[in-house]
């Protein structure tokens, strides 16, 4: 079990030292492309900084969530004695958690796009049917956390597929989000010309009234 925590939480360590290069080759490749104009397609679609970003840290996420939630649901269904105290926390746990905090990295990171707004629950409910299916996969195959290789192994195969299939359909399913009002402009004085004088004003500074 310890095995297979740590050996969760290197792989997320290796994939956390490369995300400062890639975001600089980011970086780069963005000063250098053309912007894109508003009332195209391409506006409807995640900036592709943003989209690589979203891959990698809700991957890096995925790869610690699902090896640490296995390990935990192995260390809580052997505390109770009774079987469904046993069983239910620790399969709802690891069915739940590891593509809602996939889901949930995604949102945060897209939600500093310009031109989508993403949800939440039905990312993560993509991701929480490939999770299932390969948990699916895993029991058929009778895969434990007694063999800590095998377990990570289909914890790695898991992640991978899990993090696409929320990010795209996140970005495919996003509302585009409304343009910023465009900021008016100040109202600008026009200057007399030169040598125009202003005439006083005609109306008497006050009235009188004479009754009749």
């Amino acid at each position: 079990m310890t095995r297979l925590l740590c050996a969760s939480l290197l792989c997320a360590a290796l994939a956390t030292l490369g995300a400062p290069a890639t975001c600089r080759a980011q970086e780069g490749l963005q000063l250098t492309a053309p912007p894109l104009l508003e009332n195209t397609e391409l506006s409807r679609t995640m900036e592709p900084r943003l989209l690589h970003e979203q891959l990698l840290f809700s991957g890096v996420t995925a790869l610690v969530a699902v090896p640490a939630a296995m390990g935990l649901g192995s260390l809580w269904g052997r505390i109770p004695s009774n079987l469904i105290a046993a069983a239910l926390p620790a399969v709802l746990f690891y069915l739940v958690v590891p593509p809602l905090a996939t889901a949930w990295v995604a949102r945060l990171i897209g939600s500093e796009s310009q031109n989508l707004s993403p949800g939440l629950f039905l990312p993560a409910l993509a991701g929480f049917g490939v999770h299932l299916a390969a948990t699916a996969v895993g029991v058929l195959l009778n895969v434990s956390t007694s063999q800590p290789w095998l377990a990570l192994l289909l914890a790695v195969v898991d992640a991978v597929a899990m993090t696409p299939a929320t990010v795209f359909a996140m970005n495919a399913l996003a509302a585009p989000r409304a343009p910023a009002p465009m900021p008016a402009a100040p109202a600008v004085e026009t200057p007399a010309p030169a040598g125009s004088r202003e005439l006083p004003d005609a109306r008497p500074l006050f009235a009188l009234s004479i009754p009749f």
